[in-house]
């Protein structure tokens, strides 16, 4: 669930996918308010009267380690396309090593967002990229702790797309990667955090257990969709399945996957455009708020393959 840096999404790969919602939304046709130093909200500045925010979906976009503005816009308009507000959550090197200072303190914030009288009706979509799906996490934890006369934010889930998700055992591993391009320096990083989470088991490393745990035993009764690639070294196909696998219940909603063969930690969309546009407005039009609203660009629908329960 945890770490992550991205290639640029390359202007010649988004041409390949004329008219798809996600690269003809403009960003100046929206609204951004600034909630923290780790909470953006983006609006659309054209919505109707008959947009109610109060009822429209919030989409919850956890960003993997230190992303560039531009290459998040991207994941946004896809949803800002389809009527929604997204809020996008970022999470510094330091806030992660350090998390009840750090993380879980933006998580408390993300929890309390949601709560706010005029969001605590509205439908939530979480879109978790690596280093966010940790974050993710410790907002469900923090959300646990809340309640709610309109109920508790698990609750108001519809729907939960991981991308490249990794588990804390790459942090050793994922931090170093996002941060340095230097074999040497990542290695030399790769030692220290070793060190430190062995030397802080209780102050620090207890709490990526914690996260661990409810990421394998998601507690949100909402489908579910992974995308993953076998040659990602940070988000390995053994950790990622495992915990997929995880949350597939007999009579339980659905826990979708996609693995490539060739794609970078994070980079499936850079990739691959156009099946990840499909596989994205595939898996949306299976939840309430987006049945009805494909994107008619979107050619094939028939994308989507499920983890099947065990017997």
């Amino acid at each position: 669930m945890l770490l992550g840096r991205a290639l640029p999404l390359t202007r010649q790969a988004l041409r390949e996918v004329p008219g798809l919602s996600l690269v003809r939304f403009c960003s100046s046709q929206t609204k951004v308010i600034r909630v923290s130093s780790n909470l953006e909200l983006r609006t659309r500045q054209n919505a109707t009267d008959d947009d109610c925010t109060a009822t429209k979906p919030l989409v919850l976009i956890f960003a993997w380690m230190l992303p560039q503005r531009k290459h998040m816009q991207k994941f946004e308009n896809i949803y800002l396309a389809r009527g929604c507000d997204v809020m996008t959550i970022n999470i510094q090197p330091l806030q992660l090593i350090l998390p009840k200072t750090g993380a879980q303190v933006i998580a408390e914030k993300v929890v309390d967002f949601v709560h706010q009288p005029q969001n605590a009706r509205r439908p939530l979509l979480v879109h978790a990229f690596s280093v966010g799906g940790y974050l993710y996490s410790e907002a469900l934890l923090k959300s646990l702790e809340v309640s709610s006369v309109n109920g508790s934010m698990k609750d108001r889930i519809v729907g939960q797309i991981f991308d490249s998700p990794v588990d804390f055992g790459g942090i050793p591993d994922g931090l170093p990667a996002a941060m340095f391009k230097s074999p040497l320096l990542r290695a030399t990083l790769r030692n220290m955090i070793k060190a430190y989470m062995a030397a802080l088991y209780k102050p620090v490393t207890i709490n990526y257990i914690r996260a661990s745990e409810i990421f394998h035993n998601n507690p949100v009764r909402s489908p579910a969709l992974f995308l993953y690639s076998k040659v990602d070294p940070v988000g390995t196909v053994a950790s990622i399945e495992g915990a997929a696998r995880s949350n597939v219940k007999k009579d339980g909603p659905p826990v979708y996957y996609k693995c490539w063969d060739d794609s970078p930690h994070v980079q499936h969309m850079y990739k691959h455009p156009i099946e990840y546009a499909e596989i994205m407005d595939s898996f949306l039009s299976h939840l309430p708020p987006f049945a009805g609203k494909e994107d008619r660009a979107v050619r094939d629908n028939g994308k989507l393959t499920a983890f099947i329960a065990r017997q």
